[in-house]
């Protein structure tokens, strides 16, 4: 259960407005880390290790005490090196850094959260965008500096060729045998919901809520009728922890205030998330815990036209049909790379990608790209494909199959092992950075 420290590494951009008024979890000088951090953190790093359905009730109480320390561990050693960059009279962030980066942030949410909907970004944070920023401003301060000041702490970090073959041979004994793998480039284009349809959708259930209201229909016997069933949409059905719901739609901070504010009994207008249309009943309630049941329609059922986008890609792999080259630049510049798929922040170039990872195992996404690549023939082109909103394209450029793991590996394969043993390496710096921090700061937990 012991989250690896790279995770100091890993600062996501989710902004929450988290109540003031409840408990300390720990102080670090003048900084406070609040048991709603803690929580909210729990459950974000939960899913992006153990998976996407990952809860904290699924822990044994000894899982859930390890967890809880290491997250904490990993909350305070942030905590640590802001204090450490504020003292540092070589790094400044100015104001134009931190409204950049803003900027960028608030619009890729607006662009793919909420269809490219000002509005609707405005009406789900129940505030301005300008309102928003500035609540936001001093948590993406604390974000630039942490990571600049990790880059001052880590750029002295290098690794020798010994080093390297001990990497590798640790990586050897632990995975005797190379997995089947792929090596490819991926393009995705975006395509939005009709805007109409869209309107039409919420407006839909906006008439099932009036007429539940006028006692013309049942929750229960709409819910049968109009509501649709998934994997996902089903487990939101239950009860829920405050702190719990919000952690599944980060971008949609306020909807659990407004879950945990209904009677019992009482629908909710209909709301928009990342995985559709929801209209909620609160069910039951029962201290800090509510019970929830909902109507759903999903996302993927608003009527959209893929047929251009699709010829612009046919168009794309002609150009580049003898040029693999470009393709790959292409898919490199691509902003809006992996959005439908949820994972984002990735190059369209992939080298000896193995899909039998649990990153690759528990994305549906991955598991419809293993079948098209596994019908393309080496350093060929795939023709378009579709996987929810989006048209993607991609060129293989190798298919190996698993096979013992030799010391020739190392060596054509250099790169990948060096790069793995300065992340081990740079791991074990930090938390030595951190752990000698300890001693220049004040630090407390309850």
């Amino acid at each position: 259960m012991k989250l690896l420290v790279c995770s100091f590494l890993i600062i996501s951009f989710v902004f929450s407005y988290q109540s003031k008024e409840n408990g300390l979890a720990a102080v670090v000088g003048d900084e406070v880390i609040l048991i709603s951090d803690l929580n909210k953190s729990m459950t974000d790093l939960g899913k992006n290790f153990f998976g996407v359905d990952f809860s904290v009730s699924q822990l044994s109480q000894q899982e859930y005490n390890s967890f809880k320390k290491d997250v904490l561990d990993l909350l305070i050693g942030n905590k640590l090196i802001l204090l450490s960059a504020e003292e540092d009279t070589l790094i400044s962030i100015g104001y134009d850094q931190i409204n950049s980066f803003l900027d960028e942030n608030i619009q890729n949410l607006i662009d793919f959260e909420f269809n490219g909907s000002v509005s609707a970004f405005e009406s789900s944070f129940n505030t301005s965008v300008t309102d928003y920023k500035s609540k936001q401003w001093d948590e993406a301060r604390e974000i630039l500096f942490v990571e600049e000041k990790k880059r001052s702490i880590l750029q002295s970090v290098s690794v020798t060729k010994e080093e390297v073959e001990r990497s590798f041979n640790f990586y050897k004994k632990e995975n005797p045998n190379t997995p089947d793998s792929f090596s490819f480039t991926l393009y995705e284009t975006p395509v939005k919901p009709d805007s109409a349809d869209f309107d039409e959708k919420k407006e839909f259930l906006f008439n099932i809520k009036e007429n539940i209201f006028a006692e013309k229909i049942t929750f229960e016997e709409a819910l049968k009728k109009h509501s649709k069933r998934t994997p996902v949409s089903d487990a939101l059905n239950g009860w829920w922890l405050r702190g719990d719901f919000s952690s599944i739609f980060p971008k949609n901070p306020a909807l659990e205030k407004k879950l945990f504010s209904l009677s019992v009994g009482e629908v909710l207008n209909p709301v928009t998330t990342r995985l559709g249309f929801h209209l909620f009943l609160l069910e039951d309630r029962a201290g800090e815990k509510i019970k929830i049941k909902q109507i759903f329609i999903p996302l993927q059922e608003i009527s959209i036209d893929l047929t251009p986008t699709i010829k612009e890609h046919e168009s794309l792999l002609l150009s580049c049909d003898n040029d693999p080259g470009l393709f790959d630049s292409l898919a490199v510049a691509n902003k809006n790379f992996y959005i439908s798929s949820g994972i984002e922040n990735y190059s369209g170039v992939f080298n000896s990608i193995s899909f039998d990872t649990n990153m690759l195992k528990e994305n549906p996404f991955y598991k419809e790209l293993e079948k098209k690549l596994k019908t393309i023939k080496d350093e060929s082109f795939s023709k378009p494909f579709v996987y929810k909103n989006s048209v993607f394209s991609l060129y293989k450029y190798l298919y190996e199959k698993e096979k013992e793991i030799t010391f020739e590996d190392l060596y054509l394969k250099w790169d990948y092992f060096e790069s793995l043993a300065l992340q081990t390496k740079r791991n074990v710096y930090i938390e030595e950075w951190i752990n000698t921090k300890k001693r220049d700061f004040y630090v407390k937990i309850y």
